[in-house]
């Protein structure tokens, strides 16, 4: 348990060589581990990882920040990473119709797929042939526990804003600009909508939005929006909505 907390997350090949024994003993022990809810799976064979056990929400964003924060060399590949824009669309094609049976609420489920979606492409329409460490998009969903977390490794908000609006000179005002203002990140576009649309459905749909970048967070519960400082600087960006 202490190694995988050390990692946030291990395969049981990671497992087994660290521990020494062979792969029965190893895996007795993890199914105990998992019968007393100390550790939790996820994942098929070849790829499971395993985790230390706490609330779900709680794990979730942890595995988020720690996707984004992780050196590109040691980031496993997971379901919930897609590297290409078509990877992710393929996957996020299906989240309407599921939303729609957790929830019985059709209305909700697409608008709230359609700001998904809208996040997800903004990473790789702000950083299509520039992004500076690994491309693509971390996208985990837990429908039972009613929450959605997506990340990128890109450029980050200041960065696109700053585009066409150099005098924005930190990352709070540029996540205000971003949800606030109809301006492009992308210069001789007709675009800059998607972020405002985003916050129109968090209040509409009465949801709840954390969306990092740089050192700065801006927090929609339902109609409020706050702009502020982050205790943790991230990378491109992070968004979480409690639905």
């Amino acid at each position: 348990m202490r190694f995988i907390k050390s990692k946030s997350s291990a395969t049981p090949k990671e497992i087994t060589k660290f521990i020494g024994f062979g792969s029965p003993a190893v895996f007795r022990q993890l199914k105990k581990l998992q019968n007393k809810k100390l550790i939790y799976k996820t994942g098929k064979p070849p790829k499971v990882f395993y985790y230390l056990a706490m609330d779900k929400n709680k794990q979730m964003v942890q595995n988020v920040f720690n996707w984004n924060a992780s050196p590109a060399k040691e980031i496993p590949e997971t379901r919930e990473y897609s590297q290409t824009r078509d990877v992710f669309q393929a996957r996020h094609n299906k989240l309407a119709k599921e939303l729609e049976r957790e929830t019985g609420n059709t209305t909700l489920a697409y608008l709230l797929s359609a700001a998904v979606g809208e996040i997800g492409n903004n990473s790789f329409d702000h950083n299509f042939g520039n992004w500076p460490d690994i491309p693509g998009v971390y996208c985990e969903i837990n429908l039972k526990e009613k929450i959605i977390c997506l990340a990128d490794r890109g450029n980050g908000v200041f960065y696109t804003i700053g585009r066409v609006r150099p005098e924005i000179n930190d990352d709070v005002g540029a996540l205000r600009v971003a949800f606030t203002e109809i301006v492009s990140g992308r210069p001789k576009e007709n675009r800059g909508n998607g972020l405002k649309f985003v916050r129109r459905v968090i209040g509409e749909c009465k949801l709840k939005l954390k969306f990092y970048s740089g050192n700065a967070l801006c927090a929609i519960d339902e109609a409020k929006i706050e702009f502020k400082l982050s205790d943790t600087k991230v990378r491109g960006t992070i968004a979480i909505i409690n639905f």
